[in-house]
């Protein structure tokens, strides 16, 4: 049984690499065996196709995720400092996840439903951790916040919409400085002064 959830494992972190570096439409199913060095059956006794490894990797990556986010949060007691901690971590480790990073951005997913049902299931799971740190600041009077739930969507969302800059290569020598202005501005635009 063990040896099972090994192979299963080895199949998923490789996926994942195989994944990130050919993207799903071109990565095979081929590709991932040669990297665990199995068969396609060996695949196939776990998984019943490539959008079933693909899901497993996005579900392991947000396991991840969560896990950082959850140690971000609770690495302090200034509401302020989880806000920031949350945000840093945040787009750190999307930025490290690749796979999941595409799974959220890119328009070539909209179809699929795993990924529709991931993206939802993600998105809710994110305004809920805004709203418990939200809820924090405003209960140890840190921020002026009226509707905690708008609020944190507005959050989410404009996180959202900073990480294409971020991650643009382009950009990546500015992505401390974008990052601590994104969290200046949006930490100055809540705290009561």
């Amino acid at each position: 049984m063990r040896q099972n959830k090994q192979v299963k494992e080895a199949i998923v972190r490789e996926a994942a690499i195989i994944f990130s570096r050919y993207g799903f439409r071109k990565a095979t199913l081929e590709d991932i065996a040669s990297a665990i060095k199995k068969g396609k059956s060996t695949i196939y006794y776990y998984f019943g196709s490539k959008e079933e490894i693909f899901e497993a990797v996005l579900e392991s990556e947000i396991a991840h995720l969560r896990k950082r986010l959850r140690l971000a949060i609770s690495g302090s007691e200034d509401p302020k400092e989880k806000l920031k901690n949350y945000v840093v971590t945040r787009m750190l480790t999307i930025r490290e996840l690749v796979n999941l990073y595409a799974a959220l951005k890119d328009e070539y997913y909209n179809n699929i439903d795993f990924v529709e049902r991931i993206r939802r299931k993600y998105d809710q799971e994110e305004i809920e951790n805004f709203k418990e740190v939200l809820q924090l600041g405003v209960w140890r009077n840190f921020f002026q916040v009226y509707d905690i739930n708008l609020a944190a969507e507005g959050v989410v969302m404009a996180m959202k919409g900073i990480e294409p800059r971020l991650f643009n290569a382009n950009y990546a020598a500015e992505f401390d400085s974008s990052l601590a202005n994104f969290i200046n501005i949006l930490l100055y635009g809540i705290v009561k002064r």
